[in-house]
């Protein structure tokens, strides 16, 4: 193509709303480096130069033209524009930058590299190895393009003092050159995990400083109050419980230390956490310059208990964020939402944490540090500043626990946050954490009175008599529905309450507000923890130890209850799934053996050292995260933490309206082409319940909506929905047969 070719631009432009391309890029830059600023990893330039360099690629006629044109003509002139550029400006303005990126800006080769990958991903994912581009003659034609409006934009800027640094020259004379990024970033043993933050955060402030840039928006000063003392029991007979609860919150008022970075919190169930953790919050609000703060825990079960309670003692509930895969917005905004809420729609201060406290889950802290993609890494810069609560740190898988460990100590150091770990039962891979230290006294007082007597059944036998509130909590839905079977043949007169994640959502939370004094509950896990019910009997199906323990959470809550008891019980067979093999025979071991839940708890420092010693697979696992993250292998890393950290499993998500309405709703939803998948799924997340195994392979595919069906989104014709569906046990009714691997 002949440069006589070109269209001489008046000026380019960043977005066809006629803002100019210059004005967007300084603004983005000078964003970028007063939030990277904010931290103590010394990348506020390379964040400047990302945010300056990364749209210059834009300049591409492909996009100029389209941007120039008329609103009712840009369809025309993309599809005309498709036919002889390449839709493309992220590796162009890398290409660019790389460059440009001389030594007057005083950045090291390192940092530089950084700085290319964050300008590469930041419409898609962080990589450390950059692709080779595809020669097509589009390609070609854009970067020729390119090069020649190079020299134009340069003369547009060189009076502006935030381009002259930049080394021009070079860029001018070499952009032609084939687009191939050759070299790789690299780290060493002793930097890795500091350079993997850096890296990591330079892409994060890049990308709020350019998607937050259409609005005005800035960074929160911690001012929420909470009126604790509403969360005292004031319940006479469990007098002597609150005093061990204060007592034991006291403590861990008067004896934390502000000034560590990470600090340990052993908390037995039941003690009142939540108290703590906002007594707590207020401390570090006096004493630190907060900007957020997290509460992160495994289970929503967990974090809507903890909204329930912040509801009612917070008193600017707007700043509150919640954050999961049901729902994004406002402790507010939940609260006055009726029914299946149509205001979904993607939010920039929601998105990006811009908030002052986010209750959300532990996989999403696990997605945030260790996720390559830009929608997840948006979030990460948020986390300075903050305190971090990360509520039931045992649940999360021990052979990722060292480096998160060592991501923690860098993320307390560099990014000035506060880390909170908090279980009754804390792994070996933490015993060099510092602890916040409580009484024995105290913490020995609490779990003599809320003690259990543990019992050990195999085989198991539904006993023939049950009184009072009595809870079955089996680890499949296999397992759960030939246990309430047999109950509800035994038991027909009693209220028999069934629950798994087989019911749906809705559902599952009516069941457990109809929970009577007399009541037999058969579940799986999803109400080991996080519900605030106390059940006078228990029979829980062997677990690992950390899990028997939350399990007993459920029992005799408030003391008080001499003959509370939990049998613990087994079939002949070993069956340890879905839990580690190696952790269910070491619990097996101390459960066979325990006749307390005060010997249960004795065991578990012995109990997670064995596991730490004999875990070879753990151990092989870990030293391979350590050698993804010394080679800064952005996709080797996430690509690892999905499969060990954030299991799938063959379950499939099948959504279940309660209605006519809602089927049409649903239905219509994903017909539509113009909603974000993500949002849709927000929408009727709460109708949903897991299927065992995919329709395909139980055989039910007929039973299925097709047209959606091939878009693998699972919903029930209308007149097939009883078929699928059982009023009682849900979609269980298909783990009939199923054989857990």
């Amino acid at each position: 193509m002949k440069l006589s070719a070109y269209t001489k631009y008046v000026r380019f432009l960043s977005h066809p709303d006629n803002k100019p391309l210059t004005d967007h890029l300084i603004k983005v830059a000078n964003k970028a480096k007063e939030l990277s600023s904010q931290t103590g990893l010394n990348c506020g330039d390379a964040a400047y130069y990302a945010g300056l360099l990364h749209d210059i690629g834009k300049i591409n006629p492909y996009y100029q033209e389209i941007f120039h044109a008329d609103e009712d003509k840009r369809k025309f002139v993309e599809e005309t524009m498709m036919q002889t550029y390449e839709r493309n400006h992220s590796s162009f303005s890398a290409w660019a930058a790389l460059k440009l990126l001389g030594e007057k800006t005083g950045l090291d080769e390192k940092t530089v590299d950084m700085t290319i990958r964050a300008i590469y991903g930041h419409h898609s994912n962080l990589k450390n190895i950059l692709p080779e581009q595809d020669k097509t003659e589009k390609y070609k034609n854009s970067q020729m393009a390119i090069s020649h409006y190079l020299k134009d934009f340069e003369e547009s800027v060189k009076h502006r003092d935030e381009f002259s640094l930049l080394d021009w020259e070079s860029c001018l004379s070499k952009f032609q050159r084939p687009v191939e990024f050759k070299s790789e970033l690299e780290s060493d043993d002793e930097n890795y995990l500091f350079d993997f933050l850096k890296s990591t955060c330079i892409f994060s402030a890049l990308l709020q400083a350019d998607k937050g840039s259409f609005g005005e928006w800035s960074t929160p000063d911690f001012e929420i109050n909470f009126d604790t003392d509403k969360l005292i029991s004031k319940s006479k007979s469990a007098s002597k419980l609150v005093y061990l609860r204060e007592m034991f919150q006291k403590h861990a008022l008067e004896n934390h230390d502000a000034t560590t970075g990470i600090l340990i919190i052993e908390a037995p169930t039941g003690i009142g956490k939540t108290k703590i953790f906002l007594d707590l919050v207020s401390r570090y609000k006096q004493t630190s310059k907060l900007e957020r703060v997290y509460y992160f825990s495994p289970l929503l079960a967990l974090t809507e208990d903890f909204e329930e309670k912040l509801f009612g003692i917070a008193n600017n509930r707007e700043e509150i964020l919640v954050y999961n895969h049901l729902f994004s917005g406002s402790l507010e905004e939940k609260r006055k939402q009726e029914g299946i809420s149509t205001s979904y729609s993607w939010d920039f201060e929601n998105e990006s944490f811009n908030k002052e406290f986010i209750i959300t889950t532990t996989q999403r802290l696990l997605i945030t540090l260790f996720s390559n993609r830009q929608s997840d890494k948006l979030k990460l810069l948020s986390l300075k500043n903050s305190l971090l609560i990360i509520d039931e740190i045992q649940t999360i898988p021990k052979l990722i626990l060292p480096t998160l460990v060592g991501l923690f100590e860098q993320i307390a150091l560099h990014l000035n946050s506060k880390i909170l770990l908090v279980s009754a039962t804390i792994p070996y891979e933490l015993k060099d954490i510092k602890k916040i230290s409580i009484q024995n006294e105290v913490k020995n007082a609490y779990l003599k009175h809320t003690s259990k007597r543990i019992t050990f059944l195999e085989p198991f036998e539904i006993p023939n008599e049950l009184t009072g509130r009595v809870l079955f909590m089996s680890n499949t839905g296999r397992k759960n529905l030939e246990i309430y079977e047999k109950i509800n043949q035994r038991f027909t007169q009693s209220h028999i309450i069934y629950m798994s994640s087989g019911i749906s959502k809705n559902q599952r939370l009516e069941r457990l507000k109809n929970i009577k004094p007399n009541s037999i509950v058969v579940s799986t896990q999803v109400i080991e923890a996080g519900v605030d019910i106390s059940f006078d009997q228990m029979y829980r199906e062997a677990a690992p130890l950390d899990s028997i323990i939350q399990a007993m959470g459920r029992l005799n809550r408030e003391g008080g209850n001499d003959n509370a008891v939990m049998a613990v019980f087994k079939d002949k067979k070993d069956d340890w799934q879905p839990y580690s093999k190696l952790e269910w025979q070491e619990s097996l071991k101390i459960i066979r053996k325990a006749h307390s839940s005060e010997e249960i708890y004795g065991e578990l420092p012995l109990y997670y050292q064995r596991i730490w010693q004999e875990n070879k697979t753990n151990e092989e696992s870990t030293k391979k995260l350590a050698r993804l993250m010394r080679c800064l292998d952005y996709e080797g890393i996430w690509d690892f933490i999905k499969r060990q950290a954030i299991l799938d499993n063959d379950q499939e998500t099948v959504f279940i309206p309660e209605n006519k309405d809602q089927w049409n709703q649903i239905r219509n939803t994903f017909f539509s082409k113009f909603d974000l998948e993500r949002k849709k799924f927000r929408r009727f997340a709460s109708l949903t319940a897991n299927l065992p195994k995919s329709p395909e392979d139980l055989g039910i595919k007929e039973f299925f909506e097709p047209e959606l069906y091939e878009k693998n989104i699972l919903l029930p014709k209308w007149d097939s929905l009883g078929e699928v569906y059982d009023k009682v046990v849900g979609l269980d009714k298909w783990s009939k047969g199923v054989v857990e691997k």
